[in-house]
């Protein structure tokens, strides 16, 4: 088990993001890294409101759209090491 299991998560830094039909486009101000992410990031980022665990974002996206445990733990993985998302300090 990881931190993104047990810890509750939020958006880390200062990000905005802008609707796209594929997804979202993120864009972070401070360093202007810039990201396209999938409806799937997009759904998890909605999720990652400082309330929920990464196993609680896991079940929710299962059970609200269909989405196996195993890809939104990957995606998980993915915005956290691009440090989109992290720990409630």
């Amino acid at each position: 088990m990881s931190e993104l299991d047990t810890q509750r998560l939020m958006v880390d830094g200062n990000f905005s993001w802008e609707p796209i039909p594929e997804g979202c486009l993120l864009y972070e101000e401070t360093t202007g890294k810039l990201l396209t992410l999938n409806p799937t990031a997009e759904a998890i980022l909605a999720h990652c409101d400082g309330e929920l665990t990464g196993t609680e974002i896991c079940r929710a996206l299962e059970t609200e759209l269909e989405i196996p445990v195993s890809v939104t733990r990957d995606l998980l993985s993915r915005l956290r090491a691009e440090g989109v998302i992290g720990p409630v300090p």
